[in-house]
């Protein structure tokens, strides 16, 4: 799978920027530029193929716009302010959301005309769609319902702004629609029930227990990206899930089971933070599958597999 070309990351230095630059340099790709307010990791600034930009995308103006893009064929717009279920919900603190995730990126596409690029693949999020009522899993097809927080306003915000830019101009935009990312080198409640496990600690369970709960592996994250940047069908929505889910409780007795600590303690708790989020929260991806023609390396049960293998537990 030969890359080639010129690709432009805006967030690069991110945990699913970084993953993906390492992905494009990986199949060939001849040179990347990482747009981020923050620094990419040192072997990356050290590559003759990177070239950062520190910046932040709210003050942005044309002729930087322009200088960042390059001769670039591809964009990949990865920046975003995190959805924190502490401050997700925070009027407050909501427009650091709509400013970021959503209406910079607005700012850019009228700029993007004038440059090479016919390719955008953007990072959008379950959020967008799975309002508080949806009570099945979210199809390919599903558009904005009503957004449980800001930070799933802004997606759906983005959304939006995607398919009416894509509707008036020839740009091919992509959305992608992620569940919840692991990583290890992310600090996620995967880990925490594992380290849990490894203690010898109960595994604490705040909100609802009963939640389903979908995820992805970032190595399967980055490819879905890969493959919607190659991808010329009509498409524009693609969701990347293993059409697997379990709730919270199941995935803690299942960790517990494959450690071999069937009655290692769970508990529920009202106290503490959970995202608001409703109890079916998971993507459907079949149409997304079957369209860019990707074979996931993990699943589920290899994502809990690695989480027990790194807190030592075999």
């Amino acid at each position: 799978m030969a890359i080639g070309e010129t690709q432009v990351v805006f967030g690069g230095a991110g945990l699913l920027g970084d993953a993906l630059v390492r992905r494009l340099l990986k199949e060939g790709s001849n040179k990347v530029t990482i747009f981020d307010i923050y620094p990419p990791k040192d072997d990356l600034l050290s590559d003759p193929r990177i070239l950062f930009i520190r910046g932040n995308v709210e003050s942005l103006d044309f002729d930087s716009i322009i200088k960042i893009m390059g001769d670039a064929q591809t964009l990949f717009y990865k920046v975003g302010s995190l959805g924190d279920p502490s401050i997700s919900s925070d009027a407050d603190k909501s427009w650091d959301y709509l400013s970021i995730n959503a209406l910079s990126f607005w700012k850019l596409l009228p700029v993007i005309a004038n440059t090479n690029v016919n390719t955008i693949v953007v990072d959008s999020s379950i959020t967008a769609v799975s309002d508080l009522s949806y009570d099945s899993p979210i199809s390919e097809l599903k558009r904005i319902g009503t957004p449980t927080n800001f930070y799933g306003l802004s997606k759906a915000i983005l959304e939006d702004i995607c398919l009416f830019e894509e509707h008036k101009s020839k740009l091919r935009i992509r959305i992608i629609r992620y569940p919840r990312v692991y990583s290890s080198t992310q600090n996620s409640f995967l880990v925490k029930f594992a380290t849990n496990i490894y203690n010898g600690e109960p595994i604490k369970i705040f909100g609802n227990p009963d939640k389903l709960i979908d995820l992805i592996h970032i190595e399967d994250a980055t490819e879905t990206a890969i493959r919607c940047m190659q991808y010329r069908g009509k498409e524009s929505v693609f969701h990347a899930s293993y059409n697997e889910t379990l709730t919270l409780t199941a995935i803690a007795h299942l960790m517990c089971k494959k450690a071999r600590r069937p009655r290692h303690q769970i508990i529920h708790s009202d106290n503490g933070v959970a995202p608001r989020e409703p109890k079916n929260a998971s993507l459907n991806s079949v149409i997304s599958q079957r369209a860019l023609q990707v074979d996931y390396v993990y699943s589920l049960e290899k994502i809990l597999d690695e989480v027990l293998e790194n807190a030592g537990i075999t």
